[in-house]
């Protein structure tokens, strides 16, 4: 009687121990399907963010990028986007974005920078969820894509912007501040040529400003240089040639100095006035 009771216990131990197992091996299985499926909806998440990006780049727009729900992680390197902490995209264009938790939906934009050529098209990446307050210049909200939504009370928004003048407070919120020529953000202050940096600070965490604005200095240094030595290949109108070359070289100073600020209508009048002369104009 007792080897049978001794049978009887063993049987279950083996049953105890054989469906511990089991289920560790369907835990195992579930936990790497998941981290499998996550990882694969942040690739598709990435690739099809890159293809948007890509897209709106092509001309000044914007664009919708919606999941239907499906909640994402991302996040901005310089030179890279990041979904869900794990798939990295390497980006060789202009984009602003800040870190986002838990998106579904977003608003790409693509803007036109032109100073005093076209330099580059650049792109926001904006969280629909979140307010704009903006006081002293509403021609800043020219062109503001609609799925964004602007308020006529402070309180109710997340960012706000100031022209003029930069009021104390608003501690709990993203506040940018443009004061003679001088963009204001928290301890930092950065030079105002265009609303393309206002948007670009509005939207996006200073790793990603920092470095999208060092990108298209670079771009618009770039072509100061090749427009300058295009000049030197120039035959006849060769004085006025070299008032557009010197005001060229001037700009690119003030480029390359970090300012960015410069007369910009100097440059497109002698540029103007060659073709007005019968030369070639350079751009």
């Amino acid at each position: 009687m007792e080897k049978g009771g001794q049978g009887i216990q063993f049987n279950w131990i083996f049953i105890i121990i054989a469906g511990g197992l089991i289920l560790i091996f369907f835990m195992f299985f579930i936990n790497n399907y998941y981290d499998l499926h996550k990882l694969k909806v942040g690739s598709e998440t990435a690739r099809g963010l890159d293809q948007v990006f890509l897209s709106a780049k092509s001309t000044p727009q914007y664009k919708n990028f919606d999941l239907k729900g499906n909640e994402f992680d991302l996040n901005f390197e310089c030179g890279f986007f990041v979904v869900n902490d794990e798939y990295r995209q390497e980006t060789d264009y202009v984009v602003f974005g800040e870190d986002l938790t838990e998106v579904s939906e977003l608003v790409i934009w693509s803007k036109e920078f032109k100073k005093p050529f076209n330099v580059d098209n650049v792109l926001y990446v904006l969280d629909v969820r979140k307010k704009v307050y903006v006081e002293g210049n509403l021609d800043f909200l020219k062109g503001f894509p609609e799925d964004i939504e602007v308020v006529s009370n402070v309180n109710d928004a997340e960012l706000v912007v100031f022209f003029d003048y930069c009021p104390p407070g608003y501690e709990n919120k993203k506040k940018v501040c443009i004061v003679d020529d001088k963009i204001i953000f928290e301890n930092n202050v950065y030079p105002y040529y265009d609303d393309i940096l206002v948007y670009a600070i509005l939207f996006s965490d200073l790793t990603s400003f920092e470095c999208g604005v060092t990108q298209l200095e670079n771009k618009w240094s770039n072509l100061f240089k090749i427009y300058s030595k295009k000049i030197d290949f120039m035959s006849g109108c060769s004085s006025h040639s070299n008032i557009l070359k010197s005001e060229l070289d001037s700009a690119l100073s003030q480029v390359l100095s970090g300012e960015g600020i410069f007369n910009e209508e100097e440059i497109i009048y002698a540029n103007r006035n060659l073709a007005n002369l019968g030369c070639g104009v350079v751009f």
